[in-house]
């Protein structure tokens, strides 16, 4: 099951067997904080994890300050920095044996490379699949934030079109006070709140 340190959380994700996640929300919302928070509590049950960012190393130094130095070596981490190393990543995942697979963000290349080459619906569409298919048919635990645009509504996960196609289940992260976030859980009309420390995320 998908562990995030909060035991009502938790127990929602085990009792409906939730595998697909699809975190979404503004910049400093708080959505790679809560996926390493998710990493951490994972590879402290066992599991080993992966950590795909599509924004650089930028993160990374954060990661190894909230994941233990013994848990290290359980980390599968990758960087690519278009959307044919990110589709060769996942494919490369079918064949490692990891519990967790986290993706930082899914859409972030998407965003840029949609405005210049006529191929980026098409490999979004493929990387989109291939998640689910390690979640449906290799029983993994896949977790992926999305950055957001402007809709009628507020905000929306960019590229929702052909994400919503896999029916992840959606999860809105938004910035409540400097140090804390909250996370709704759309099919549940659930929230939680967290805050951010220094080498944690704290639920409140």
């Amino acid at each position: 099951m998908i562990y995030t340190g909060n035991k009502d959380l938790d127990h929602i994700f085990e009792r409906d067997k939730i595998r697909f996640i699809l975190l979404y929300g503004e910049p400093g919302s708080g959505k790679t904080n809560l996926i390493f928070k998710i990493l951490k509590e994972s590879v402290s049950k066992g599991y080993s994890v992966a950590y795909v960012s599509t924004e650089g190393t930028v993160h990374l130094n954060r990661l190894f300050s909230i994941i233990d130095d013994k848990f290290l070596d359980k980390i599968f981490i990758a960087t690519p920095s278009s959307l044919s190393e990110l589709l060769k990543i996942i494919i490369k995942l079918f064949g490692y044996d990891i519990d967790v697979i986290a993706i930082d963000s899914i859409n972030y290349l998407y965003r840029i490379e949609a405005l210049t080459s006529f191929r980026a619906n098409e490999m979004f569409l493929s990387i989109n699949a291939l998640t689910f298919l390690l979640s449906e048919n290799m029983k993994r635990y896949v977790i992926f934030s999305a950055q957001v645009r402007e809709s009628d509504e507020g905000v929306e996960p960019s590229g929702i079109d052909l994400i919503q196609f896999y029916d992840p289940y959606m999860i809105r992260v938004k910035k409540v006070y400097e140090d804390v976030r909250e996370i709704f859980l759309e099919r549940e009309k659930k929230s939680f709140r967290f805050k951010i420390s220094h080498d944690d995320i704290i639920w409140i």
